[in-house]
């Protein structure tokens, strides 16, 4: 399989982003699906986030998809997926890079996203990247990212 993948941001539309949802599903712990209608999610995520997305031809194989509020500056990532045949090549790690250095050159001063206790993958990824666990409950993590400014 190649391996090479194009990076763009807010191309996907809900179509695409639902596929992708679905396929990715599983991936989650606990699956996506089991805490959201994956439709309506795509949905809210074309209109009203940020996408950070990774292609390779027509397939949408990852996609990280933040809020930025514009009084604000806190950035919530609030999906991180990646289709199963494409995880740990590096998609993840490079749509990651693109959201820290929108964040510095948007003077966003910290990111934060919420992380499931059982997901310790996912944790392992974000720790990787600067995060750290701000709060903890009986089944989810916050945690965030300072961003340094320049």
């Amino acid at each position: 399989m190649n391996r090479e993948f194009v990076r763009s941001r807010n191309t996907a539309d809900a179509r695409q982003i639902y596929n992708h949802l679905i396929l990715c599903d599983q991936s989650f712990v606990p699956p996506l699906s089991d805490r959201v209608d994956l439709l309506a999610y795509a949905e809210k995520l074309a209109d009203q986030s940020v996408c950070y997305e990774a292609w390779s031809g027509a397939d949408l194989i990852g996609l990280i998809a933040a809020y930025e509020n514009g009084s604000n500056d806190v950035v919530f990532i609030t999906n991180v997926s990646v289709l199963p045949d494409w995880q740990r090549v590096g998609v993840a790690a490079a749509l990651m890079d693109d959201v820290l250095a929108h964040a510095d050159s948007a003077n966003i001063s910290e990111i934060r996203l919420e992380v499931g206790i059982r997901n310790s993958r996912a944790e392992t990824f974000y720790l990787k990247h600067g995060f750290e666990v701000m709060e903890s409950s009986q089944h989810m993590n916050i945690m965030r990212l300072r961003v340094r400014r320049r």
